[in-house]
């Protein structure tokens, strides 16, 4: 199968159109969440070191997740292989095997 026919057959799947566009919303209430925010910080208290200290707290757990993703991908944890045997049809007692 070539890129181009796997390209098509991707954007014929529903699964896949309803999951690229509820990542697409996603991304874009997010970046206007972040700037309707900072907006009312600024204009309900006036100064932008809150807003500074609100947007540094908010940052922490995303940084905190990225770093830890990025350990378990380091470290070779968590990687799926704990799902393995319920896609494959084995039992779950197997699965304590894989993880």
């Amino acid at each position: 199968m070539t890129t181009q026919a796997a390209n098509n057959t991707l954007w014929r799947n529903s699964s896949f159109i309803l999951l690229w566009c509820g990542t697409i919303l996603s991304a874009m209430a997010d970046g206007a969440f972040f700037i309707l925010l900072s907006w009312f910080i600024v204009d309900v208290t006036g100064s932008e070191a809150m807003l500074g200290t609100t947007l540094i707290c908010m940052s922490i757990p995303r940084l905190l997740f990225m770093l830890a993703g990025e350990w378990q991908r380091t470290v070779g944890i968590g990687n799926g292989s704990c799902f393995y045997p319920s896609w494959h049809g084995e039992s779950s007692s197997s699965a304590s095997a894989y993880c």
